[in-house]
């Protein structure tokens, strides 16, 4: 039920149903409060720990606190997760390891890497006792949870070289290993900082030094690094991708989003040519997608080819997938670049009758894909719109798209 999120239906459980029946007990609540945590709901998990003093006179234990400020955390909620932990220090409770990273967690998806080494340097030497002499594997590895955690605060402030210095200096003086989660959230750090070659090196470190078997996360980091590379270098990721299919990584067998990412670096760098044949020879257990469409037709508009772009489009909608409007966007792009201005304008008035194109709706659509760090794909709708038409107001969106579109430019880089 935590999974599906239909964790309401564990906490009527306690709240409700036990009624008729024998009063929740500790382990009752805490399995309700971290039903809540999955979902981020830290308003219901409070009233749960309240409820469970003031109904059924149960103590918090430490696993309800537990997953109190687990709530807080992926509620992205700091400042209930640091109230929280005022209130175990009211009630003089100390903070067990769990408690500790989750509070680092806390700190970290608030975008406070600072706070969250800060916590790892003062509870570092509990931390270390609980990892040596842990009786359970979880207990052994609190440490490197606690180093993964730290990497990925890190990460997010784009702090990707004190980020390896954690791997290469601070893991090995504290006796820590690093396992495949510490190598996979370090390739992250590096990847959001485009810091491609590092990226590279960690996936062979980690398998030619730390003797790690990569999993499917990391082999497709280090395939989108090549998204950043170069001319040089972006076939090693169509060579990464064949170990990956021959079975090389029993943990790393392919599947849509491997070949999403793939297409996204042949979509910048190969020939029109070679993508549309990589797109025709997909294995059958991977269905073609819009998405993975919409980077063939980006290799059309990086070639000038508004023609193949445009054919290629009109396959899709007679043979599917069913383009969307990032698909449009790129053969109007291609046909733009190519001097099709006609059928460019064709396709943009298309896309208005498919609502694909409303002023708010160009806007969203940037701003999503902006946000998911994709700016290439926000740049080529902005660029379809305003390169191609800069004088042909009735096709142009309104200032907010524009607006939008200017924001994703200038975040080119970050």
């Amino acid at each position: 039920m935590r999974r599906e999120g239909h964790y309401i239906e564990v906490v009527e459980a306690v709240v409700e149903k036990w009624r008729a029946a024998a009063p929740p007990d500790a382990y009752s609540y805490s399995l309700a409060m971290n039903a809540c945590a999955q979902m981020g709901d830290y308003q219901r998990s409070w009233k749960l720990l309240k409820r469970a003093e003031a109904v059924h006179s149960i103590p918090p234990t430490d696993w309800m606190w537990a997953a109190l400020l687990k709530a807080c955390a992926r509620a992205r909620r700091l400042d209930e997760a640091l109230r929280v932990v005022a209130d175990l220090e009211g009630r003089g409770v100390r903070l067990n390891s769990f408690m500790i990273n989750t509070l680092m967690d806390a700190h970290a998806r608030a975008g406070d890497w600072q706070g969250t080494l800060h916590l790892l340097e003062a509870h570092k030497p509990d931390l270390l006792q609980r990892s040596r002499g842990g009786v359970l594997a979880v207990e052994r590895k609190t440490l490197t949870i606690a180093y993964t955690i730290a990497i990925t605060a890190l990460g997010r402030g784009r702090q990707w070289r004190r980020a390896l210095e954690m791997l290469y200096v601070d893991m090995p003086r504290d006796g820590v290993t690093p396992d495949v989660v510490v190598y996979g959230s370090l390739m992250h750090a590096c990847g959001r900082a485009r810091q491609w070659t590092e990226v590279v090196r960690l996936f062979r470190h980690m398998k030619d030094t730390a003797k790690l078997s990569p999993n499917l996360i990391v082999c497709n980091s280090a395939l989108q690094a090549y998204y950043w590379s170069d001319a040089e270098h972006w076939r090693e990721a169509l060579s990464l991708l064949k170990e990956m299919e021959k079975g090389k990584y029993p943990q790393a067998r392919p599947n849509h989003e491997t070949y999403r990412v793939v297409f996204h670096v042949l979509g910048k760098f190969a020939s029109a040519s070679e993508a549309r044949t990589f797109y025709d020879s997909l294995p059958p257990s991977i269905p073609p997608s819009a998405k993975i469409a919409a980077e063939v037709l980006l290799a059309y508009a990086n070639a000038d080819d508004g023609a193949g772009a445009l054919a290629f489009l009109r396959h899709l909608q007679h043979a599917g997938p069913s383009p969307d409007g990032l698909c449009f966007s790129r053969a109007v792009l291609a046909c733009g670049r190519a001097g099709m201005v006609e059928d460019a304008k064709e396709l943009l008035h298309e896309m208005q009758s498919r609502d694909m194109l409303g002023h708010s709706r160009s806007a969203g659509m940037v701003e999503r894909l902006s946000q998911e760090e994709a700016w290439e794909e926000a740049a080529s709708l902005f660029s379809a719109i305003t390169e191609t038409f800069a004088s042909t107001p009735d096709v142009t969106p309104g200032p907010v798209a524009l607006n939008t579109g200017l924001r994703v430019f200038c975040s080119v880089g970050d």
